[in-house]
C-alpha cells in the first residue's frame, strides 16, 4: 500500500503509546497536511519522534489533544520546523506555565487557533504566550480551564489580539474585575 500521498491522518482514540507514534513519524508522509493523534498515550518521549519527522514542514493542522504530554514534551514541540502550521490543539495534557515559555520561541508564523483547554497555563503562561511572533494572528484562542484569573484577564487586553474572532475562558476563576479588564481590551472581531 502507497501512503506517500496521504494528506490527512485521523488515528485518534486509541490506544497508541510513544512506540506507535515513533513509527507514525517515521512514515515517509510526504504531502501530510493533517495529523490528528487526539486522545492516545502519547508521552514527552514521543513527542521527541516529532522532531525527527520528515512531514512537519507541510502540516498545517497537528492535534496531540488528550495524551501524557508535559512542558518537556512542549520543549520538544517548539523545536519542530511547521512553518505551514495553522491549527495546534494541546488541550487536556498535563501542560503548566512553562509551556507559555517554550510556546513563545516557536516559529508558527502562520498558527491562526491554539487551544490549550484544561491544562495548568495559569496568568504567568500566558503572559510568555503573548510574546510568541504568532499570538497576534490567532483567530481562535481556546484557554477554557487554565486557570487564568483576573490576572490572565489583564494580560489578555494589553496582548494584541486583535483579530480574535472565538475566545474560549470557560471556567478560569474570573471575577467582576476580571471581566471589567477585559472589557477593556481591543475585541473589535469579537
Amino acid at each position: 500500500m502507497n501512503l506517500l500521498n496521504l494528506e490527512s491522518i485521523n488515528i485518534s482514540d486509541n490506544f497508541i503509546n510513544d512506540l506507535g507514534f515513533y513509527f507514525i513519524c517515521k512514515g515517509k508522509f510526504q504531502n501530510l497536511k493533517e495529523l490528528d493523534v487526539s486522545l492516545n498515550r502519547i508521552s514527552d518521549k514521543g513527542v521527541i519522534y516529532l522532531t525527527e519527522a520528515n512531514f512537519t514542514e507541510t502540516l498545517t493542522l497537528l492535534n496531540l489533544a488528550g495524551n501524557d504530554i508535559t512542558d518537556s514534551g512542549m520543549r520538544s514541540i517548539s523545536f519542530c520546523k511547521m512553518p505551514e502550521l495553522e491549527t495546534l490543539n494541546l488541550s487536556v495534557n498535563y501542560l503548566k506555565s512553562k509551556t507559555g515559555f517554550h510556546l513563545s520561541k516557536c516559529s508558527f508564523d502562520l498558527l491562526s487557533s491554539l487551544s490549550l483547554e484544561r491544562n495548568k497555563i495559569k496568568a504567568n503562561g500566558l503572559s510568555n504566550i503573548i510574546t510568541a511572533k504568532f499570538f497576534s494572528n490567532l483567530v481562535t484562542l481556546n484557554l477554557g480551564y487554565c486557570r487564568l484569573g483576573n490576572d490572565g484577564c489583564q494580560i489578555l487586553t494589553e496582548a494584541n489580539i486583535s483579530k480574535v474572532v472565538n475566545l474560549n475562558l470557560k471556567d478560569n476563576i474570573i471575577d467582576d474585575d476580571g471581566i471589567v479588564s477585559l472589557c477593556k481590551g481591543d475585541w473589535k472581531n469579537l
